[in-house]
C-alpha cells in the first residue's frame, strides 16, 4: 500500500476512537485500503457484503429490528460521515483526512521519492 493511505487509515481510526457511538469495533477493524483499477487507492469500510449484527434494543424495536436488513460497514460510516434526517453527521471521514493532512503528503512524498530512487532517475 502507498504510504499515504496508511496515514490516512491511522488518522481514521483515531477519528472513529474518538466518536461515542463506538459500541464492538467492527467498523474500526474494517477499514482498508485496496488497489482499483491502475494506481488508484481507494480507503473502503470493509466488504460491501459485511453485515453488522442486528440488535432488538427495547420491546417496541424487536418486531421492527427482525424484518430489518443489517446495515453494512460501508453503509454505517457513509451514514456517521454525512448523517439522516435523524442521525446527526460526524465527519469522522473529513476530519481525519484534515487532521493528518501534512502527514499524508510527506508520507507520499517519500513513497514517490523511494519509486524515484529504485529506477533511479
Amino acid at each position: 500500500r502507498a504510504g499515504g493511505a496508511e496515514v490516512l487509515l491511522e488518522a481514521m481510526r483515531r477519528s472513529l476512537q474518538s466518536l461515542t457511538t463506538v459500541r464492538t469495533g467492527q467498523l474500526l477493524a474494517s477499514l482498508t485500503a485496496k488497489h482499483k483499477k491502475g494506481d488508484q487507492l481507494s480507503v473502503l469500510c470493509g466488504p460491501d457484503d459485511t453485515k453488522r449484527p442486528t440488535t432488538a434494543r427495547g420491546a417496541r424495536n424487536r418486531k421492527k429490528r427482525k424484518k430489518a436488513r443489517p446495515i453494512t460497514n460501508n453503509e454505517l460510516g457513509y451514514v456517521l460521515e454525512l448523517g439522516t434526517a435523524r442521525i446527526p453527521a460526524r465527519h469522522w471521514m473529513q476530519q481525519a483526512a484534515e487532521a493528518a493532512e501534512e502527514e499524508i503528503h510527506a508520507a507520499e512524498e517519500a513513497a514517490l521519492q523511494k519509486i524515484l530512487d529504485e529506477k533511479g532517475l
